[in-house]
C-alpha cells in the first residue's frame, strides 16, 4: 500500500518508522514489515502481482527451485508450480503438493531408490494386480 500521508508506522518487530507520501508499506496479513521509498521500491522488491512484493533474495531463491523466469508474470509462476508438483502417468494427471512431493522424495531415498525408480515400483506393482492376479 502506497502511503499518501506522513504517517507513523509500527512495524511488525515493534519498531516506530515515519512513511511519507510515495512511499510503500510492505505487509504481511495485518502487520507493516517493512517500509520503503518509492524510488527504492523495485530495488529492494520484485512486484509479483499488482499489491504483492516479494524481496530481491527471496525471488532469486524461487527462481532457482521453479527455474528462470519463472516469477516473471502469474501464468508463469503458475505453470511452473504446476509442473513441480505434478506427476503424470500415461493420460492420468497426479497432483501432489511440494510437501507431498518432500515425502515421497524421502521415501524413496529412505529406500535407496530416486522418486522415479519409487514410481515406477509402484506402477509395476499396479500392473501386476490388474494384468497377472485377475
Amino acid at each position: 500500500m502506497e502511503a499518501t500521508t506522513l504517517t507513523p508506522v509500527e512495524l511488525a518487530e515493534g519498531h516506530f518508522v515515519t512513511a511519507c507520501p510515495g512511499d510503500w508499506l510492505i505487509s504481511q496479513g495485518a502487520s507493516v514489515v517493512d517500509v520503503v521509498v518509492g524510488s527504492k521500491l523495485h530495488d529492494q522488491y520484485d512486484v509479483i502481482q499488482e499489491g504483492v512484493f516479494l524481496p530481491k533474495a527471496l525471488t532469486a531463491r524461487v527462481e532457482n527451485v521453479l527455474g528462470v523466469g519463472a516469477m516473471k508474470d502469474a501464468d508463469r509462476l503458475l505453470s511452473a508450480i504446476e509442473s513441480l508438483a505434478t506427476i503424470e502417468i500415461g493420460l492420468i494427471k497426479i497432483d501432489f503438493t511440494p510437501g507431498q512431493l518432500a515425502e515421497l522424495k524421502h521415501r524413496a531415498s529412505k529406500r535407496g531408490f530416486t522418486i522415479e525408480q519409487e514410481l515406477r515400483r509402484v506402477v509395476d506393482r499396479i500392473k501386476d494386480e490388474i494384468f497377472y492376479r485377475s
